[in-house]
């Protein structure tokens, strides 16, 4: 006879939704137990730790260590010249995404973050395409190249 067990939420008990899973030491009989919790009883947790002491220490630990990576710096200065080279008007944020054409809120795009304001704009769809190296249109836009040029 085969046993079949259903996974279900740690904490809600909710079965049939997507779970995230945990494992556990327990010390007394060096045995690991898991857990798993849906993403709102998740969500729940992190939140509750976070606001402990130790849970503020663990986020500055980590925003810390995030920080000190050269590439990090590079980015974020980077990011913010641009932010500022567009509030001051030198630069210009374009209406269209410059990949699928439509009229979207723009993301500049580094190509190389040596050369700060040379920036591309794409709309969040096609940026994340650019990032992942998908050369192709955008597939979620339902764009072609017949589309682009038949404008």
């Amino acid at each position: 006879m085969r046993y079949i067990s259903t996974i279900y939420c740690s904490n809600c008990k909710a079965v049939g939704v997507p779970l995230i899973k945990y494992n556990k030491r327990v010390y007394k009989n060096q045995r690991t137990t898991q857990y798993h919790y849906c993403r709102d009883c998740t969500t729940t947790r992190l939140k509750k730790y976070r606001a402990t002491d130790n849970g503020k220490k663990r986020v500055a630990q980590a925003q810390r260590r995030y920080l000190a990576i050269d590439t990090t710096k590079i980015k974020t200065r980077a990011r913010q010249e641009v932010a500022k080279a567009v509030s001051s008007g030198e630069l210009k944020r374009p209406k269209n995404c410059t990949r699928c054409f439509k009229p979207k809120p723009l993301q500049a795009h580094h190509e190389d973050y040596s050369k700060p304001l040379d920036v591309s704009w794409y709309c969040a769809g096609c940026h994340s395409d650019v990032e992942r190296g998908n050369p192709h249109v955008h597939s979620r836009h339902k764009c072609t190249l017949y589309d682009i040029f038949s404008r």
